[in-house]
C-alpha cells in the first residue's frame, strides 16, 4: 500500500461517511479499522493523515505515537474527492441521492422551461400549486436515421444470453423469487438494450 492509495482510501471513506450522514469526527485508527482501510504500519497512516491535513483536505490532531483524531472532512476535501476520486456512475449515484433527500426534505428543485405548451399539459390551479412542484419539458428528439443499422458493442449477443438466463428462471422448480436488472449511467443505451431484449424475445416464442 502506497501513500497515495492510503490518502485516497482514507479521503473516500470520510467522503462516503460524510455523503451517509455518519459522523466524521473520529479516530484515524478507528476509522481505519471500522472501514477496513489497509496500511503497513501506524506511521504510515500518520504520515497520510499528515499529507491530507497540510493539503487542507481534513482537519486532524496528531498523537504522540502515530495515532490522531479527524474532527472532519473539509469543502476542500470533498470538492478534491468528487472531482478525483469518483466514478462517472458514483457521481451519477451520488447526484440522485443528493436530490432525493433535497426534495424529500421539502427543498424545491428549479427547473427553467421556456414556452410551455399549455394545451398539451394539464395546468393545476392556484390551490393545488401550492401543494407541489409541476415540471414540464418537451420532447424533442432527433429521429433515428437507418433503423435498420447492425447494433454496437454486441447488443444483440447480450440480449440473447439474457433472454437465456429468463429461459433458465422460467424453467426452474425453485419458488424463490429471481430478478434480472439492467443497470448503467443515462444515454448508455438501456431502453435501446431492453428493446432489443424484447425483440429476440418475440422471435423466440
Amino acid at each position: 500500500m502506497t501513500i497515495k492509495e492510503l490518502k485516497q482510501n482514507i479521503l473516500l471513506s470520510l467522503y462516503h461517511r460524510y455523503k451517509g450522514g455518519k459522523s466524521t469526527n473520529i479516530g484515524l485508527k478507528d476509522l481505519c479499522e471500522h472501514d477496513h482501510i489497509l496500511f503497513d504500519s501506524l506511521q504510515q497512516v500518520s504520515d497520510a493523515a499528515k499529507g491530507l491535513k497540510e493539503s487542507g483536505y481534513i482537519n486532524l490532531t496528531l498523537f504522540v505515537g502515530g495515532d490522531g483524531h479527524i474532527s472532519g472532512l473539509t469543502p476542500s476535501g470533498i470538492e478534491y474527492v468528487e472531482e478525483n476520486l469518483l466514478s462517472v456512475d458514483d457521481q451519477i449515484i451520488d447526484g440522485l441521492s443528493d436530490t432525493d433527500k433535497m426534495m424529500r426534505s421539502g427543498n424545491n428543485v428549479n427547473i427553467n422551461v421556456s414556452q410551455l405548451d399549455n394545451e398539451r399539459h394539464n395546468v393545476p390551479s392556484d390551490n393545488e400549486t401550492n401543494k407541489r412542484n409541476y415540471f414540464y419539458a418537451t420532447e424533442q428528439y432527433r429521429p433515428i436515421v437507418d433503423i435498420n443499422a447492425t447494433p454496437c458493442f454486441g447488443v444483440d449477443s447480450l440480449a440473447d444470453c439474457y433472454a437465456r438466463q429468463i429461459d433458465e428462471i422460467v424453467g426452474s422448480k425453485t419458488e424463490s423469487t429471481r430478478m434480472l436488472g439492467i443497470f448503467g449511467p443515462w444515454g448508455r443505451g438501456k431502453t435501446y438494450f431492453f428493446n432489443r431484449l424484447r425483440m429476440n424475445l418475440k422471435d423466440n416464442t
